[in-house]
């Protein structure tokens, strides 16, 4: 019997579906013989990527490549697929079929049990010999928040295709660059689905504000006090993104995902001059991988605010991204991420002594007893040197002192989930985290890491790979 391949793609929002058959037969499926294969492509929603703009609704695929493999993971075939242009060259023509309602048939593959696919991949094609699960790496310099939707890796693959009996040769299915070559009446036809989805996520910094002024209640031994603070006007100097993965091998088991991650580290230090500092090892690409995790004023011994000073968090955003490593044969369109740990955002402040003591703008603190009688409940003010436990409190409010007049408020999970709910999310991939933010004097560490996680004032909004409301928890509140 002669044997051929079909592969079907139609396109609606990225929803890829093909053509099957009625008659189901069962035959054990492996390397063994030539195959045809009818391979359905669905893709969930996204939105287009833009560094300092958030994502808008539409979706561009910039290349796709088709691989055929054995069960080793081993390329057999592979295939890449470009969009249509004005010269209408063969290639053109089969992006035009597979992203249309007839699909495109491929036909003489041999010792192929498994279908991945791969979307939008910077890297050349893999090979015949190549193994995707070792062989396939996504960079996450080379996968930043600068890019746009086009440039953004989908993944996903079917390692157990299911054999169905069929009549394939549709005269409406164009061949894969062999017209001539088509499936006959009896030949065996395999189905593989495959969905495919974002390799990342995103988190979409928007509106940052710094509380300049405010006032709360705290407690500390049993005493209620009331902090109330004026004219705190620290500088934004930068924003920096740590413990994430700086490589996906997005095939791979878990383990083999999960060994690139840069890990929050221990000291401060290791932000100099407005930058990540380079691991051993990673010297010679750090200054692009640095670009993703980095956001910095700095420049000639000055900080400087980080954000333009018509920035409102208005339509625009402050980016990142980073690798939500998941099952990729799912094809389920909501799946877990799994994350050894998440992602954290430092948002670094300088502010010297001598902006504190501004003549005319002094940053002041003050400590009044609790009054539940009192309608703003500010009884009388508190002499800190006589009371310790107000004078504990107070540090909470003073700007840690560091030789180089830096600190962080550092925020390590989000909250939220969807409108209305509360509670510490679970990332997966595919999505936008999108929130507005503000920060005040409490929320300031001297380092990257507190012993005690506490909330934040948030503002939460929505974006959509899949909507997710998020709210973040500084890990110092």
């Amino acid at each position: 019997m002669k044997l051929k391949s079909l592969i079907m793609f139609s396109a609606a929002a990225l929803a890829f579906a093909a053509c099957s058959n009625d008659e189901d037969v069962t035959m054990p499926v492996n390397d063994e013989g030539t195959k045809s294969i009818i391979l359905k492509i669905n893709g969930s929603e996204t939105r287009a990527i833009t560094a300092g703009t958030p994502y808008g609704e539409e979706t561009t695929l910039s290349s796709i490549d088709v691989y055929f493999t054995n069960s080793n993971s081993t390329v057999q075939q592979s295939y890449r697929l470009l969009p249509s242009s004005t010269d209408g060259d063969t290639q053109d023509k089969n992006w035009d079929a597979i992203t249309s309602a007839t699909g495109l048939r491929f036909v003489g593959l041999d010792n192929v049990s498994a279908v991945y696919i791969v979307a939008n991949s910077p890297e050349a094609i893999l090979g015949k010999g190549k193994k995707l699960d070792t062989d396939f790496m996504a960079r996450l310099r080379q996968q930043g928040p600068a890019l746009e939707q086009g440039q953004i890796i989908f993944a996903g693959n079917d390692i157990d295709i299911t054999p169905v009996a069929a009549d394939t040769n549709n005269p409406d299915t164009p061949t894969y660059n062999d017209p001539e070559n088509e499936p006959g009446a009896n030949d065996q036809v395999y189905t593989a689905n495959v969905m495919i989805r974002p390799i990342l996520s995103r988190m979409e910094w928007g509106a940052i504000t710094i509380q300049h002024e405010g006032s709360v209640e705290r407690q500390m031994n049993n005493k209620r006090y009331i902090v109330e603070w004026k004219n705190w006007n620290p500088t934004l100097s930068g924003i920096y993104q740590s413990s994430v993965y700086l490589a996906d091998y997005v095939f791979a088991a878990t383990g083999k995902k999960m060994n690139t991650l840069f890990d929050t580290p221990q000291l401060t230090s290791a932000i100099v001059d407005g930058a990540w500092t380079a691991p051993t090892g990673l010297e010679t690409n750090w200054t692009a991988i640095n670009a993703t995790l980095a956001y910095t004023g700095y420049a000639d011994n000055t900080y400087s605010d980080v954000l333009p000073a018509d920035y409102d968090g208005e339509g625009e955003c402050v980016p990142f991204h980073f690798f939500v490593p998941f099952e990729t044969t799912s094809s389920e369109k909501e799946v877990d991420g799994n994350l050894g740990e998440n992602p954290g955002w430092h948002f670094q402040f300088y502010y010297p002594e001598e902006k504190q003591n501004e003549v005319g703008s002094e940053y002041t603190v003050t400590i009044y007893a609790y009054d539940e009688e009192a309608e703003d409940h500010k009884g009388a003010v508190v002499d800190v040197d006589t009371d310790d436990d107000a004078l504990a409190v107070m540090g909470d409010f003073l700007f840690p002192v560091r030789a180089d007049d830096l600190a962080y408020a550092n925020v390590y999970s989000l909250n939220g989930g969807s409108e209305g709910s509360s509670g510490v999310i679970t990332y997966k991939p595919g999505k936008i985290y999108n929130a507005d933010i503000t920060i005040a004097p409490y929320n300031i560490t001297a380092g990257f890491r507190e012993l005690t996680d506490y909330n934040v004032i948030v503002k939460v909004s929505v974006a959509d790979f899949a909507k997710v409301a998020v709210t973040p928890n500084f890990d110092k509140n």
